[in-house]
């Protein structure tokens, strides 16, 4: 395509898009509005009380905010008790449409001043494919059986940390893939977030895993174990990516690690073990990675000539772990004899076979 060209398609944009005849959202698909509030726990009442204009739908359903452009919407709060719930891409209020673009935190709260005062009856929630920012489903009752989820919608960590039940998750989009109740990037390179009614006691990781993402198991199901050890091109491990998960016993830090964020680990109280893989030049550790109770008393287990590297480490992220409880260990060393006692006992049992064959061969004899 000419430069000449670009420049006028360019331009037939610019028109369309001044003149009302296309969407904003199609001139500018990374575009982010920009709300009054800045705030995601923002309420109807919040608003009043900062004089920021609240509109309802035309519906009665939803009252909303308007961001600075004038053309999208940001729900502070849902009306409806009713069995099937749609959040919508648009709503409109004295017939003027708005693309919805985010929901408020506690958009399905409870608000008597707005006669909402119950949830109960909700059965089934769907979120239209536009909506980038969903509520945290608090409020939801732990009876809710069916939520769809559209590609528009960004998915996190803790992203469902405040609801209750255990419904059927409908993921309408092909970016992201669903084993064992973890979201992962479609190539399997990145995990996402946990699903709690779904995901498994022990977490096993995949061995295309690059990088856990900040909160990914900040949940309210506990894990019991963490198994890396297949995870040989892991380089991540983000902001709370395991925190408050009380139920692990020990983790081995696979070999290419070079980040581990603030409290990645913090408030695993259950862990009595670390092993580290890799060298510790090579790695960053965040404050408060490993922060939790009884962790100065966890025994630490590093490469062969790495245990000063690793305590500096440590201590530099305030981990202040004992310099006893550092211990290194030869890999490399420990697979060889290994490798050795396997092979020499197999050597030991074959010859014994032969043996014992060409024993009774003769006896037949």
């Amino acid at each position: 395509m000419t430069i000449w060209r670009r420049l006028g398609m360019l331009g037939l944009a610019v028109c369309l898009y001044t003149f009302g005849l296309c969407d904003a959202s199609v001139v500018a698909a990374d575009f982010v509005p920009k709300f009054p509030d800045g705030n995601s726990e923002f309420s109807v009442g919040d608003a009043q009380e900062a004089g920021i204009p609240v509109l309802e739908s035309d519906d009665g359903v939803f009252r909303f905010i308007v961001d600075e452009t004038g053309q999208c919407a940001k729900i502070l709060l849902c009306l409806l008790n009713q069995p099937r719930v749609v959040i919508p891409a648009e709503v409109a209020s004295d017939g003027k449409p708005y693309n919805v673009y985010e929901c408020a935190y506690d958009a399905f709260g409870y608000d008597s001043s707005c006669g909402v005062e119950s949830r109960d009856a909700i059965k089934e929630l769907k979120i239209e494919n536009g909506v980038v920012v969903p509520p945290c489903f608090g409020g939801l009752p732990e009876t809710l059986e069916k939520l769809t989820i559209p590609k528009s919608v960004t998915l996190g960590g803790g992203f469902f940390d405040f609801l209750l039940g255990a419904p059927e998750l409908i993921l309408e989009r092909d970016d992201v893939c669903v084993v064992d109740g973890i979201i992962y990037n479609r190539e399997k390179t990145v995990l996402i977030a946990a699903i709690p009614w779904q995901m498994l006691p022990v977490f096993v990781a995949p061995p295309t895993l690059e990088e856990i993402s900040v909160n990914a198991f900040r949940t309210r199901q506990q894990l019991t174990g963490v198994d890396l050890s297949r995870a040989s091109r892991l380089k991540k491990i983000d902001v709370c990516a395991f925190s408050n998960q009380e139920g692990i016993k020990g983790v081995v830090i696979p070999p290419l690690v070079v980040f581990i964020g603030e409290r990645a680990f913090g408030g695993c109280r259950g862990i009595t073990e670390l092993t580290f893989l890799g060298k510790s030049d090579q790695l960053v550790i965040e404050e408060e990675a490993f922060r939790a109770k009884g962790a100065t008393k966890w025994k630490i287990h590093v490469p062969k000539g790495e245990k000063d590297g690793f305590l500096k480490k440590f201590h530099a992220s305030g981990y202040p772990v004992l310099s006893d409880n550092v211990v290194e260990f030869a890999e490399q060393r420990s697979l060889g004899i290994m490798t050795c006692v396997v092979l020499g006992g197999s050597m030991v049992v074959f010859i014994g076979i032969v043996y014992m064959w060409r024993k009774k061969k003769s006896n037949i004899k």
